[in-house]
């Protein structure tokens, strides 16, 4: 099931992006027809047209349609709202009456490296 509908959604995204392609090569396997039957210029022999007319056409719709497409995905609108809250910090009283003792005056103390830690033994 998941490979069917990864399947259509890529179908679908490539549909989308070579409909160009498509439109161009649809006309170019009907070319024969769309110049004899659709072409809006046929009636005028002497502009060559082979129904080039109709291919632009259907690619200045394509275009339009794309147009539509992107102002409609730029119309989108946000409809969630969300509740603001306001934060009060209360205030911390300092320590004044610590007494700190620079570390140059602390005499090291050489407990902790006598004692090495040893593995048990098995």
């Amino acid at each position: 099931m998941r490979k069917i509908v990864t399947a259509l959604l890529l179908f679908s995204l490539l549909l989308q992006t070579f409909s160009r392609a498509g439109i161009y090569l649809s006309f170019k396997v009907n070319q024969d027809y769309i110049a004899r039957v659709l072409c809006i210029n046929k009636a005028k022999p002497q502009l060559n047209c082979n129904g080039k007319c109709y291919l632009a056409k259907k690619l200045k719709q394509a275009a339009e349609q794309e147009q539509k497409q992107v102002l409609l995905k730029t119309l989108e609108l946000n409809l969630c709202c969300q509740e603001l809250h306001a934060f009060n910090f209360a205030r911390i009283p300092l320590i004044v009456n610590r007494k700190l003792v620079p570390f140059y005056l602390v005499k090291p103390t050489f407990s902790t490296l006598l004692n090495i830690f040893h593995p048990p033994r098995i």
